[in-house]
């Protein structure tokens, strides 16, 4: 059964977070999968659990254990059963449903998700698993893709998330999972009927970590009524702009706020935007660039008008890695990227450019971005590099609309164009980045990729949303695009196919 389900505490908060979504398939980068023993995962990643306190809990449980099973019609029930048995704890409950209709993210985050579950189908032969390769262990490819779906749920609802933690069960083992924004961890199987003591008792211990322990940012977060603070400024949540679906990699998400203390801007309506992005790989300062652009543009009035097209910023702040980040690191090594969140708050909400419903104001914005990305070329001497349909936003000033170029981590002067990190390792941007990159992605990085990039953004909106909604398709041409190829053929290859031979696009009706 691809059963999406949670393990979560039921306490209630007096808060909910409204959402107004907006999102678009995402390229998840092939990110290794680690496999370590069951034990050293609970030594690094849950280091709060015991082991020998446990097994005085679950004494004298056994016996029920053989009658529980025989009651049960599948592996679902039966493991939701022995969960009761071991743990005792009317606590922990099954939820369905982590938030995925269509295309929008539906959260109203009551209580976060704490960990994840899947139980596969006791009716799937492993042995025919549709040609697909197991990683290790029996954990196939078919089991990954089916936690992806669940982590992808939890950690894209918008609210920034670290980490999450996860269960799979089979018939007849058990997995502990750990996914963040660099890499997921895998343990090796164990037995989830025999062994309650290190399989229960671990449940039981993941399933009441602290909030912070469980990948919330509880340091500048309050989940009670989802007020952000940032060195005074705190800022009231109050839905989705956009949120990226990508099990790895930025982790992308904007969200509206209201401003309710801090600053000369009290009550008025914000954009944040949360970021993780890579410690130690060269990415700039957004902030910092930011501000010389929006100086350099408001120093002459020949200038000043791209003022319009740049965000405002009014706030931001950088939170650290975690330490179980650093402890993973220490035992992964340089293949791991430590990720710092990036929190970057915007004078005024902007709104994605996919949610135009007017072909005349779709035009003024692919205008107006194209003036101000010529006009960072030409006077600023700098190369945006992060070109996407997500990054491609707009504000309204009164009556007109003006196109906003949005996140500028991967921004470089041109005598830096050398400088790392490469536009590939950012999975928002792959999907549209020019074939070009992918052959020679040591090459420097050239003013007629960006206006390349810029074409297959217009292309994708132009071809895939109709009305400010994402046109639904069976077979989706697009898929290409947004592969997690690592060879670097896929994608090129399929931008090519639709170009050059796109008898299979059917452009919206009134473009």
């Amino acid at each position: 059964m691809d059963l999406s389900s949670s393990i979560s505490s039921t306490s209630s908060s007096s808060s909910s977070l409204s959402v107004k979504s907006n999102t678009m398939p995402q390229s998840s980068l092939t990110t290794s999968y680690v496999t370590i023993p069951y034990q050293k995962f609970l030594d690094i990643l849950v280091p709060e659990f015991d082991a020998e306190s446990f097994s005085v809990n679950v004494a004298g449980r056994n016996h029920s254990i053989t009658d529980s099973i025989a009651q049960c019609s599948d592996l679902e029930s039966q493991f939701m059963s022995l969960l009761r048995i071991f743990t005792q704890d009317p606590s922990i409950t099954f939820n369905c449903d982590l938030g995925h209709n269509g295309i929008n993210i539906v959260s109203n985050w009551e209580e976060p998700l704490r960990l994840f579950l899947k139980v596969e189908d006791t009716d799937f032969d492993s042995d025919s698993d549709d040609g697909l390769e197991y990683l290790y262990n029996g954990f196939s490819k078919r089991r990954q893709l089916m936690c992806d779906k669940s982590v992808s749920d939890a950690m894209s609802t918008g609210i920034p998330r670290r980490h999450v933690f996860g269960v799979f069960v089979g018939k007849d083992d058990a997995y502990l999972l750990y996914y963040d924004h660099s890499t997921a961890i895998v343990s090796e199987p164990i037995n989830w009927v025999n062994n309650s003591e290190t399989f229960w008792g671990a449940i039981h211990t993941m399933s009441h970590l602290d909030p912070d322990r469980f990948g919330c940012e509880t340091g500048i977060l309050r989940l009670s009524d989802y007020v952000l603070n940032l060195d005074g400024l705190e800022l009231l949540l109050l839905g989705v702009i956009r949120t990226s679906e990508s099990v790895f990699g930025q982790g992308t998400s904007m969200v509206r706020a209201r401003v309710i203390s801090g600053g000369p801007y009290k009550d008025q309506i914000v954009a944040v935007r949360f970021s993780y992005v890579p410690k130690d790989k060269g990415w700039g300062r957004e902030a910092d660039m930011l501000r010389a652009i929006r100086q350099k543009a408001g120093a002459s009035e020949g200038s000043r008008k791209y003022l319009d097209g740049f965000p405002e910023l009014i706030a931001s702040k950088v939170v650290p890695p975690s330490a179980m980040e650093e402890r993973i690191r220490m035992m992964l090594g340089d293949i791991y990227d430590l990720r710092e969140l990036r929190v970057y708050v915007f004078a005024e909400e902007l709104y994605p450019v996919t949610s135009l419903t007017s072909d005349v104001e779709l035009l003024k914005v692919f205008r107006d971005i194209l003036d101000c990305h010529h006009w960072l070329y030409t006077d600023m001497q700098l190369l945006h590099r992060a070109l996407s349909a997500d990054n491609i936003m707009f504000r309204r000033v009164g009556n007109t609309i003006h196109g906003v170029l949005n996140d500028f981590d991967l921004a470089v002067h041109l005598d830096d164009i050398n400088s790392p990190p490469s536009p590939l390792t950012c999975s928002e941007i792959r999907p549209f980045a020019p074939p070009d990159i992918f052959n020679k992605p040591l090459d420097p990085h050239l003013y007629r990729f960006e206006l390349a990039a810029l074409f297959y953004v217009i292309y994708f909106i132009i071809a895939n949303y109709e009305n400010g909604k994402r046109i639904p398709q069976l077979q989706d041409p697009f898929d290409g695009w947004f592969s997690s190829d690592t060879r670097g053929t896929i994608v090129p290859g399929s931008k090519a196919i639709l170009i050059f031979d796109n008898r299979n696009i059917k452009l919206t009706s009134n473009r």
